[in-house]
């Protein structure tokens, strides 16, 4: 004899793990990225910390954020969007590059002047990047510090400033 409450139950399990097969299989509905890694020298030296920001040149409908990445010990970087190192959309891009000194108890957030002196900054960078509908390996970006910047950081022992020089 068929038990009869457990048909219900048994229906409701069978629509609960369909409903989850079919969200898991839905995919994330964002724009399409592409991975984008490059290499940036500061006076021809790798460092780490300089954060290299994309900003479209023209609108990507359904996407609202700026490609983001962050140089590592060897000058290397990868841009995320969503996840990390997912890439950016394809597109026409300014790149930007700003290395802060950085502040706080642990030294982990900017805190302090751009030691590129500004002259990578949305409104002045010349480097443009086109984003295919393929990963992308960038050239190697040489870079230069802004001297005044260094020895404004000298003087305060790597203290940021707090107000303007």
């Amino acid at each position: 004899m068929m038990n009869t409450h457990a048909l219900p139950r048994r229906a409701a399990a069978v629509a609960a793990a369909l409903a989850v097969l079919a969200l898991s299989s839905c995919g994330d509905n964002r724009v399409p990225r592409y991975p984008i890694r490059g290499k940036a020298l500061v006076d021809g030296k790798p460092v780490p910390g300089v954060i290299v920001m994309l900003y479209a040149v023209k609108p990507v409908p359904g996407f609202d954020v700026n490609p983001y990445a962050e140089t590592d010990a060897e000058g290397n970087f990868s841009f995320s969007s969503y996840d990390q190192a997912d890439g950016a959309p394809s597109g026409e891009y300014v790149m930007t590059f700003d290395w802060p000194v950085m502040g706080g108890p642990f030294k982990n957030r900017p805190d302090g002047p751009d030691r590129l002196g500004g002259r990578y900054a949305k409104d002045k960078s010349q480097f443009k990047v086109t984003v295919e509908t393929q990963a992308k390996e960038l050239e190697t970006f040489q870079l230069k510090s802004d001297p005044k910047v260094a020895e404004q950081i000298k003087r305060r022992g790597n203290r940021p400033s707090l107000g303007g020089d």
